[in-house]
């Protein structure tokens, strides 16, 4: 008699908008698609096509709905692609030249942005939670054990100011 597979749980990664039953959905699915052929993007829109798949309801279907969101994410990536000179007191540093500001839901010039300390304080608050969240995905890679130890003193230096 063979080995009995492991039990899987899939679950949302923090900050994701799925939930846990839609997590373990689509990570079953995913897994499902995975053992027949590579899972590619494309491989994934094909399967969720399918009106009975798991995953359909994920999509957006509707064309013309689908074609502004994807507007929309190419307005945000161009937003995030521009990058900034700033001279100050030592040598030109390029920046990102804006940044997203989530309590107003808009872009805001970073220059202007960290010279307002309650914006500043949330761009730093929501780095520090990009920053968390690369850490849980590579903490086990000893590669970047380094990086990982980095992060700790800095996410812990910033717990002791709050503190």
């Amino acid at each position: 008699m063979g080995a009995r597979a492991p039990k899987v749980t899939y679950r949302p990664v923090p900050g994701s908008q799925l939930s846990e039953r839609q997590a373990m959905v689509a990570g079953a699915e995913l897994d499902r698609i995975a053992r027949a052929r590579p899972i590619t993007a494309d491989a994934v829109i094909e399967e969720a096509r399918k009106r009975g798949s798991p995953l359909h309801g994920f999509f957006e279907w509707d064309d013309s709905r689908a074609a502004q969101e994807y507007r929309l994410d190419q307005a945000r990536h161009l937003v995030r692609s521009i990058t900034v000179t700033v001279e100050g007191n030592g040598e030109p540093i390029a920046v990102r030249a804006f940044v997203h500001v989530g309590s107003r839901q808009e872009y805001m010039p970073s220059v202007r942005a960290m010279r307002q300390s309650e914006i500043r304080e949330e761009v730093v608050a929501r780095a520090l939670a990009e920053l968390e969240s690369w850490r849980r995905r590579y903490y086990n890679l000893r590669e970047f054990a380094g990086v990982v130890a980095a992060i700790d003193s800095v996410t812990r230096g910033k717990r002791a100011e709050t503190s």
